[in-house]
């Protein structure tokens, strides 16, 4: 890959979803990239580029961006976020939501949902306390791939042992033909997932609590402008969660 096909690349996908590449993530593109080109019969990544630079394929062009996230997950990812949305955020939004007995949760760039299966299970455990609310857990992802696991809610052995306690794999799981895990349908049809490029307009997913687990990682990825862009739109509730939990 030259260096032009590289930058366009980099361009590319600040454009279509807020992703930066550092200069030295060549290589990571090239990695990434091949693949792609093989599986569209395209004979180098120089070709490639040039389809890309055409505009006029908006599949190959999906393609690309969604080989180049990083989908990175595990079930109760950095804890400290959950164990706040149980002892801050929650107790401060049935308070609030007291007469409307409703609460919905939005884990953005959620990707194979071990985040909102997680909060899922958290809002399980918390059943006596939340006796009469209207759980709603929106997961959204520009990803297909992903979001196509996540709905299957089946995840390998090695998946099961990042993050999850013994207890709730057994509570909340049952294992498969193929000593992979499933969730339960009590757990997975408290989530719904939707695709979604948050760099589009989203203001039909009304106003949320959002998620702080996922938009950590994922911010540090995007432009100054893209993030504090999307920043501003989360719930003042949320950044201040998020903003103790960069302090501890």
């Amino acid at each position: 890959m030259t260096g032009a096909d590289f930058e366009f690349i980099r361009k590319l996908l600040k454009q279509r979803s807020g992703l930066m590449l550092s200069a030295e993530k060549q290589y990571l593109v090239e990695s990434r990239l091949m693949p792609v080109a093989q599986r569209n019969r395209i004979p180098d990544l120089s070709e490639l580029t040039n389809r890309l630079r055409a505009g006029t394929n908006e599949a190959l062009i999906a393609e690309v961006v969604e080989a180049m996230t990083t989908n990175e997950t595990f079930f109760f990812r950095d804890r400290l976020p959950f164990d706040h949305v149980r002892n801050l955020v929650l107790p401060a939004l049935m308070a609030a939501r007291e007469r409307h007995k409703r609460i919905r949760i939005w884990c953005a760039a959620s990707s194979t949902g071990q985040e909102p299966y997680s909060l899922a299970m958290a809002m399980k455990e918390m059943a006596p306390a939340l006796n009469g609310f209207r759980i709603e857990i929106l997961a959204t992802d520009l990803s297909h791939e992903v979001l196509a696991k996540a709905e299957a809610g089946i995840y390998s052995q090695f998946e099961v042992q990042r993050g999850l306690p013994i207890q709730l794999l057994l509570k909340y799981f049952k294992q498969t033909d193929d000593a992979s895990w499933q969730l339960k349908d009590e757990v997975r049809n408290m989530v719904q997932f939707r695709t979604l490029n948050l760099l589009e307009n989203f203001s039909s997913l009304s106003r949320m609590a959002c998620s702080a687990t996922r938009w950590r990682a994922w911010a540090g990825t995007l432009s100054g402008n893209c993030r504090r862009t999307i920043g501003s739109w989360v719930p003042r509730s949320w950044r201040t969660v998020t903003a103790s939990s960069r302090r501890t």
